[in-house]
């Protein structure tokens, strides 16, 4: 029997690491064992419930932050790359030639 509640207790141990808490309940149903009040254990379960998805809204809106910074930084990081463009005639031949003037007349 006590080999029972070992192997018992070890695999409620190991499953709360998982994803999916298969012991979710665990906390209300010891409030009601030991205060023996079920609104206290209703209490007990929805504040668990508010303050899980507070922490997950709260990573959800720093992921997007984090995410959004990167992608202004990226951006700002470009803009610095590019050089200004700059326009450039290239000439290969000039050719020098005089200028005939035309002689004034009397």
């Amino acid at each position: 029997m006590l080999r029972f509640f070992l192997v018992l207790s070890l695999f409620i141990l190991t499953s709360n690491c998982s994803l999916t808490s298969g012991t979710a309940l665990l906390g209300p149903i010891f409030t009601v064992a030991t205060s023996g009040s079920i609104y206290q254990a209703s209490l007990s379960y929805s504040s668990s419930q508010f303050i899980n998805n507070l922490k997950k809204e709260y990573e959800d809106k720093t992921k997007k932050i984090k995410d959004k910074s990167i992608e202004m930084i990226d951006t700002i990081d470009d803009k610095f790359k590019i050089p200004p463009i700059q326009l450039s005639l290239n000439v290969e031949n000039v050719e020098i030639s005089q200028i005939n003037e035309p002689e004034p007349l009397p």
